[in-house]
């Protein structure tokens, strides 16, 4: 058994637990991370971001896997169609992904990243 990571819960609807993340003096939404990349490269966190113009999505190191909880966005690869995903919608992006994500609708995934 393994005890070295314990079973842990973070409520969302508490402010206190968001952290907001910024690069480069912007504000790119807020974070709550429930596990941080740990020996086995699995991160898990929950994201919530405000209509805004489109941000840069990439991922070089690592596939996402996430659930959309609340509101809406379009996802378009540098090489591809445009795709929209909403509450409800479970989605994956491949290591090496480029492309943009636009938020359209007040936004909350939950994601595992590996």
């Amino acid at each position: 058994m393994n005890t070295t990571h314990p079973v842990r819960s973070i409520r969302l609807d508490s402010e206190s637990t968001w952290i907001p993340r910024t690069i480069n003096g912007k504000h790119l939404g807020d974070n709550v991370f429930l596990t941080t990349v740990a020996e086995d490269g699995v991160k898990s966190t929950a994201w919530r971001h405000e209509p805004d113009a489109p941000l840069p999505y990439e991922l070089p190191n690592a596939g996402e896997h996430f659930y959309i909880l609340d509101g809406e966005a379009v996802i378009t690869p540098a090489d591809g169609d445009a795709i929209t995903v909403s509450a409800g919608d479970m989605v994956f992006v491949p290591k090496g992904f480029i492309g943009v994500w636009e938020t359209t609708r007040a936004l909350t995934k939950f994601s595992v990243t590996v």
